[in-house]
């Protein structure tokens, strides 16, 4: 079979498409600009403010980044992400908007990659004009809400980086550069789970883009694809050396049974779809329920089935068609199936992806519907405004990450991660009645539900509040009742630090060597380890613990008065 024909290359189409690059960069400006002003927030604290790991640039720091660790970061076995987050450390510090500029540029990249392989795919099913077409997806796409956590939260250019690499990966297979190829792949495979999809699609492309059936397909290229399958088992190898792994699937976190968590998809499908078009709802850390029955779920059901049904039926007509209404499923089903993702079963965010190939699909049907190119593009340029302002305006929420919750909690007065963050923003500003009626809501709600895990998360959270606020006895007991509940290793060391206090330091050793062995370089959790061995008369180790701290956190101010302290008791001694 002749192999497909793919468009021209040369000057003329190279320029085209840095200009057309260079533009759609410029619209990345004009619209995500805001979030340049977010400060770091969620799980950017753990990703970058507390995280040892890209404090040096060094050949240690960067096994440290591939090898994982025991602690559940945002970051742990995704080095690609780390590394980004490691090279802007060398030049930004921990000033958040010099992070949120690198955000910027990593989606422009991605939006780029989504050009070069939207109009490689619209030229290979013979669409006229599919290098405007493209342009058109791109700017539709990259303007959408579902972009703004790329831009606004730091560590959400993970799901940037994935993307970037993806569709590079489908782009060099297209192109017959099958080294890029897997080389890209493994490097979004190394930027966020997500990737695991990465080797169906490849497929699925290969075969829209001949006329070979599947067995045929794969046995033309059968030593690509057994290299890519074992390149694929050693990567989920490595993902499942993470700490996420003994989350998956357990019971102690919401829709923790895969039936459960299947449930709740069949709506979560219909949410995704329903945002894509009207992006007015959506929400930064959705909290989903179990639902009460298979019936409740029927509508999301009947629509996914209904949809499944026209992807088929597809085949009739176009592989390429078949291939562009099958890919959103394909990338929805590791997180939107069977399998329970902790904590996560509907993030906004996961419908970026999917999406490029929606509109695609959308656009392509207003170009043959549309004859008239003044009207073509007078429609795009209304989307794109719309779209626009829209994440303009989400963006503008970023900047104070308490707007973003409260709108939340405006739509989903139980939503338990809504109440969580909250709480933690209201202690953060000193409101700690807020912080504790919060606390108190997602505890009753948690244990309503029967989520442990969340609420010893509420207990933690009202011991904080009372803690700050120098209530020692009540303080305590909130801990105490939080390890006892989910056995919440950030308790033990709230817990640990208030028995040091106390000086009850062999129940403090414990409790700090349980959560060292966790996160070894939690800068809070050093600075306690000096403050034991200081209580306890280790003066030559409490020195190690400060110097140690110095060369991680030079930022930081906890210790600076400790070297007198130190050499006062060494003079006592």
């Amino acid at each position: 079979m002749e192999s497909p024909q793919l468009t021209p290359t040369g000057p003329s189409v190279h320029l085209k498409l840095l200009l057309a690059s260079i533009a759609l960069g410029a619209l990345i400006v004009v619209v995500h600009y805001p979030g340049l002003d977010a400060p770091f927030f969620f799980d950017d604290f753990t990703s970058i403010v507390t995280n040892g790991d890209i404090r040096g640039l060094s050949f240690d720091t960067l096994l440290k980044l591939v090898r994982g660790h025991r602690d559940v970061r945002a970051v742990d076995h995704h080095p690609v992400s780390a590394f980004t987050f490691l090279l802007d450390y060398q030049w930004a510090g921990l000033d958040p908007f010099g992070f949120h500029l690198s955000n910027l540029f990593y989606l422009w990249l991605a939006c780029a990659a989504a050009l070069l392989l939207s109009r490689e795919i619209f030229a290979a099913a013979g669409v006229p004009d599919a290098f405007l077409l493209a342009v058109a997806l791109c700017a539709v796409w990259v303007v959408h809400p579902f972009a703004t956590m790329q831009s606004g939260y730091v560590t959400g250019r993970q799901e940037a980086l994935l993307i970037l690499f993806y569709l590079l990966s489908l782009y060099c297979f297209l192109k017959e550069w099958l080294l890029p190829c897997l080389l890209c792949g493994i490097a979004s495979f190394l930027c966020k789970e997500v990737a695991v999809t990465l080797p169906g699609a490849i497929l699925l492309l290969d075969w829209a883009r001949g006329n070979r059936n599947i067995w045929v397909t794969l046995r033309v290229r059968w030593l690509f694809y057994a290299f890519l399958t074992t390149i694929w088992l050693a990567l989920c190898y490595y993902h499942l050396r993470g700490g996420r792994t003994h989350e998956i699937g357990t019971g102690g976190m919401p829709l923790g049974a895969p039936w459960e968590y299947c449930k709740a998809q069949c709506g979560v499908w219909i949410v995704y779809v329903r945002k894509m078009f009207w992006p007015a709802q959506l929400q930064f850390f959705p909290y989903i329920r179990r639902a009460e029955s298979w019936l409740s779920c029927l509508p999301g059901l009947l629509g996914l089935l209904a949809y499944l049904t026209l992807t088929m039926a597809s085949l009739r007509y176009s592989r390429w068609l078949f291939f562009t209404l099958a890919f959103p499923v394909l990338v929805l089903t590791v997180t939107s199936s069977f399998i329970p993702i902790p904590f996560e079963p509907a993030m906004e965010y996961r419908m970026f992806l999917p999406s490029l190939a929606l509109w695609g699909l959308l656009l392509l049907l207003l170009w043959r519907w549309a004859r008239w190119p003044s009207l073509r593009w007078g429609l795009v340029a209304l989307l794109i405004v719309a779209l626009g302002v829209r994440s303009n305006l989400r963006l503008r929420d970023y900047v104070q990450p308490v707007n973003l919750y409260e709108k939340d909690f405006i739509q989903d007065p139980d939503g338990i991660t809504t109440l969580e963050a909250l709480a933690h923003i209201y202690r953060n500003e000193k409101l700690f009645d807020r912080s504790i009626a919060r606390s108190e809501r997602m505890l009753d709600l948690s244990l309503r539900d029967g989520i442990k895990e969340y609420a010893g998360r509420a207990l933690h959270l009202i011991g904080l509040a009372h803690h700050e606020q120098h209530h020692l006895d009540e303080a305590q007991h909130f801990f105490e009742r939080s390890i006892a509940m989910s056995g919440r290793a950030e308790a033990k060391l709230a817990l640990a630090s208030i028995l040091v206090e106390r000086l009850e330091l062999k129940r403090a050793e414990k409790l700090l060597n349980e959560f060292l062995l966790r996160s070894p370089d939690n800068p809070d959790a050093i600075v306690l380890l000096f403050e034991w061995n200081m209580s306890s008369g280790r003066v030559d180790q409490a020195e190690e613990v400060y110097h140690r701290f110095r060369r991680l956190y030079p930022e930081r101010h906890d210790l600076d008065q400790q070297p007198l302290r130190m050499d006062e008791l060494r003079r006592r001694r």
